[in-house]
């Protein structure tokens, strides 16, 4: 069974270079988090896009944690298995150069 308990904190620290960084340190739904950031306004942001994602994961509707250009969950889901059908057929092919390809050899359906 997965943890629902969220324990999250912001923990100061200084670097090895003396400048001031900020920790976000705990746990989230059973997995252990700690990332540093360099200001306070980033860790904060970051905690709580956690706290927000992991109050959704009973609601079916997950919040992204990496913020992409697509405007919807279903497009993002689409170019991610092009992604995976361009990799299965044609290793190392990066998904732009696929499209570009496309763009200038083949006619519009």
């Amino acid at each position: 069974m997965v943890s629902t308990k969220i324990t999250l904190k912001i923990i100061p620290f200084k670097n090895r270079s003396g400048s001031l960084s900020y920790r976000v340190s705990g746990m989230v739904l059973g997995t252990r988090i700690q990332k540093n950031f360099p200001t306070l306004g980033e860790a904060e942001e970051f905690m709580n896009g956690l706290v927000r994602s992991a109050n959704q994961v009973d609601s079916g509707r997950l919040e992204r944690l990496t913020p992409t250009t697509f405007s919807t969950d279903e497009a993002l889901r689409d170019a991610e298995a092009a992604y995976r059908l361009l990799q299965r057929h044609a290793p190392g092919i990066t998904l732009y150069d696929a499209v570009n390809f496309y763009l200038a050899h083949a006619t519009a359906p």
